[in-house]
């Protein structure tokens, strides 16, 4: 009788990127988080994507042409000195989530470029679960104008069953074209929205509706 296969442990964990977007993962998992970028056999190499050490582990991102963000599965990364993570994330004008629910460790959440969720915690003996605070107290993961334009996406999509275009928020808040470009592109860097690059009307919410403050008919200045 044979014996039964053994399971040694985690080679690596894969995500999903969107098509060309290779440097944009170099720029955030090198350029931000520190991990090294592994070479990828040549074969491999023609779907494109890009593949990073992660400790013992490695990290790989792989095209998907349909990409659809994980919001829900993630990695866990275990680090050294989280505050210091949190505090690059910050400067890098992310927007960390922390979560004290899990005993003895602490630990955030953020998304990266492409709207996939990961998770990042240390390690930390005898500290006890933490009660959630209620959304009514916690704080706001958003500017308040950045809170209108999520706000008008979700009411776009609940309405027409589709994302709106660019022109569609002009036009809503009466603002130029370059106003409503940039917000995006601060949205999506937020890890609030994210979209497929070279595709129209792909904008994914990345934020609860119960989260969105009510629409309005005017933008705040704030």
């Amino acid at each position: 009788m044979s014996e039964a296969p053994a399971i040694l442990g985690l080679d690596h964990v894969q995500l999903a990127m969107p098509r060309g977007a290779e440097e944009i993962a170099r720029r955030f998992y090198t350029g931000i988080l520190g991990l090294s970028e592994i070479a990828k056999p040549p074969d491999l190499a023609k779907r494109g994507g890009v593949w990073f050490a992660l400790g013992e582990q490695q990290l790989h991102l792989g095209v998907e042409d349909e990409f659809r963000p994980a919001r829900k599965a993630h990695p866990a990364v275990l680090v050294r000195d989280i505050d210091e993570l949190r505090d690059r994330l910050t400067a890098a004008d992310l927007s960390p989530i922390d979560d004290d629910s899990l005993p003895d460790h602490r630990r955030f959440y953020v998304a990266d470029p492409f709207g996939n969720r990961l998770e990042f915690l240390e390690k930390s003996p005898g500290r006890p679960a933490a009660i959630r605070p209620s959304k009514s107290t916690s704080r706001p993961r958003f500017t308040e104008r950045q809170g209108q334009y999520l706000a008008f996406i979700d009411a776009y999509i609940r309405m027409f069953r589709r994302s709106p275009a660019e022109i569609d928020m002009q036009r809503h808040f009466e603002v130029s074209p370059p106003s409503v470009h940039q917000m995006v592109l601060t949205l999506e860097r937020r890890g609030l929205i994210s979209r497929r690059p070279g595709e129209a009307r792909s904008i994914e919410l990345l934020v609860p509706s119960e989260d969105l403050p009510p629409l309005r008919a005017t933008l705040p200045w704030a």
